[in-house]
């Protein structure tokens, strides 16, 4: 009797250089032909493949793209994320400075006894050069927050504003898609 239809097979006709195999082989297509038959709708997935080679190439830029500015008011195309800033404290006018720290390590920028003051030896965002810090270099924290620009490794899984904190390791910066993408279960760290 048959699976699919409830039916009693037929007797096969035997060929006489058919081997009781050859008779089973056919009997098992027969019923995948009725089956397919009863079931007229035929499901098929995406290859991952494809979403593969899409972030990978998208995490991969040519040569020579020009590199967006490295922190901005706001967010933009470019994956960000809010940086902790402060004024430089200098005679004249006191440059905005933003905190080179990892997203998640914001809070370790800020002295913890002085919280509108550095902390002591971080590294910050001084009119385009990166400085080291003495304890309360940097202060009138909270200024409003700058953007930085987020550099991540090829899964997503590294996100820092500076590259050169982990060497050996390929860091790059990607489009707010790019990163969404390759890191799909990663929360938005934007404001």
């Amino acid at each position: 009797m048959s699976e699919v239809t409830g039916k009693r097979d037929e007797q096969l006709k035997i060929l006489p250089d058919a081997t009781p195999q050859d008779d089973l082989t056919r009997a098992r297509r027969r019923r995948l032909l009725i089956g397919a038959a009863a079931i007229p709708t035929v499901y098929t997935l995406t290859s991952g493949a494809a979403v593969a080679a899409a972030s990978l190439n998208c995490w991969s830029r040519p040569a020579g793209t020009a590199v967006p500015q490295r922190v901005t008011a706001g967010p933009d195309q470019w994956a960000r994320a809010p940086m902790k800033s402060g004024k430089v404290k200098i005679t004249g006018p006191e440059p905005t400075a933003y905190c080179m720290k990892d997203p998640a390590k914001q809070s370790e920028c800020v002295d913890p006894l002085q919280p509108d003051k550095s902390a002591a030896q971080t590294y910050w965002y001084v009119q385009g050069q990166k400085t080291l810090e003495a304890q309360g270099g940097i202060w009138k924290i909270p200024q409003s927050p700058g953007y930085g620009l987020l550099y991540v490794d090829q899964t997503g899984t590294i996100q820092s504003f500076d590259p050169q904190a982990y060497p050996g390791i390929e860091l790059k910066y990607a489009s707010t898609s790019c990163m969404q993408s390759i890191s799909p279960t990663a929360k938005s760290m934007l404001g």
